[in-house]
């Protein structure tokens, strides 16, 4: 009986942080799955859009979306062992109890959950997955942070989680300090105060905080919002043409955000709420600085240009996940 890997997302992910596992220098290791079906023409993506809305299923469930599930389509075969990992955001996308007739139908099928959001964390889609994670349908549930993994009980799997995006240009508009995130945690507040306080002491800061509810300015400041969502490779495009990045965790987040990895990936100062941040792989003090406090931050050092080098060689791709996995099964 031989071992196989699924990848199975929402769609092939090419400009997200699990390109690489769908990369063709991937195939050898891992098979791509598309955990839905595709939607042909304009009335069925958009009954599509509708049966698997976020907004909509966080109220209720919305009937009918089953005739969009995927995952029981791939052809198993009974002397096979399988892994498929599932990533949260089709995790939200799937009912518990389709989920649970499949793994009954398929007995040789190992469901492993992939969780790259903090349980604690403000986040639409993981509102639909939280109470999902608690089932026997897992085989295992994978996250990124080591204290939910501690907290609920699952298996943290390091840092293997940031594909390669080195070959997207930088951008033409050059900034000192760059933070992108959506309103969410209540965080947009202290933001705008570091905004402020960035543009008093003469640091030109390029903050982009998304938000889609009409409103031009956030609460009490100049810092205007961002109203559509960023492709990611504009915001890789942008990371590249500035000094250095803010980091901003949510209330009760402990574990680092993407912003970690894209410092340490295009060699970038990071400025970091991460009370953690000095137990990270490839800290260096000279270039990451935490803050609790708005007076803790140093504007002289957001604007000094550096020349900085973290010596990184790739060991935060996913393909290196597999290898996690693989070790788990060889150890039972």
């Amino acid at each position: 009986m031989s071992e196989k890997f699924i990848f199975c997302f929402v769609d092939k992910d090419e400009n997200g942080i699990f390109k690489d596992l769908t990369a063709d220098v991937a195939q050898s290791k891992i098979e791509y799955w598309p955990s839905h079906k595709f939607a042909e023409g304009k009335i069925n993506k958009f009954i599509k859009s509708v049966l698997l809305s976020m907004t909509l299923n966080s109220k209720f469930h919305v009937p009918f979306q089953e005739v969009y599930y995927n995952l029981h389509n791939y052809p198993f075969k009974k002397e096979d062992d399988y892994y498929v990992i599932l990533p949260s955001t089709s995790i939200s996308q799937y009912s518990l109890r389709y989920l649970k007739k499949f793994k009954q139908n398929n007995f040789n099928v190992h469901l492993i959950a992939l969780l790259t959001d903090s349980m604690h964390a403000s986040s639409p889609h993981l509102n639909l997955v939280r109470d999902k994670l608690f089932s026997d349908v897992w085989y295992r549930v994978l996250t990124y942070d080591k204290y939910d993994a501690k907290e609920y009980g699952f298996t943290w799997f390091g840092y293997t989680y940031y594909s390669d995006f080195t070959y997207i240009k930088p951008s033409n508009k050059v900034s000192d300090i760059y933070y992108i995130g959506f309103e969410k945690g209540n965080r947009e507040g202290k933001i705008a105060d570091i905004y402020e306080y960035l543009k008093r002491n003469d640091v030109d800061p390029c903050f982009k905080v998304i938000h889609k509810k009409g409103d031009e300015f956030v609460k009490g400041s100049s810092l205007a919002y961002t109203q559509n969502k960023i492709p990611y490779p504009q915001v890789i495009s942008e990371i590249q043409s500035t000094n250095c990045i803010l980091e901003m965790l949510q209330e009760n987040q402990e574990s680092q955000s993407l912003r970690y990895f894209e410092a340490i990936v295009f060699n970038k100062k990071l400025l970091s709420n991460n009370k953690h941040l000095s137990e990270l792989p490839y800290y260096n003090e000279k270039y990451m600085k935490y803050f609790d406090k708005i007076e803790d931050i140093d504007p002289n050092w957001v604007k000094e240009k550096t020349n900085i080098d973290y010596g990184y060689k790739g060991e935060f791709s996913p393909i290196y996940l597999i290898d996690f996995i693989q070790s788990i099964i060889e150890e039972e």
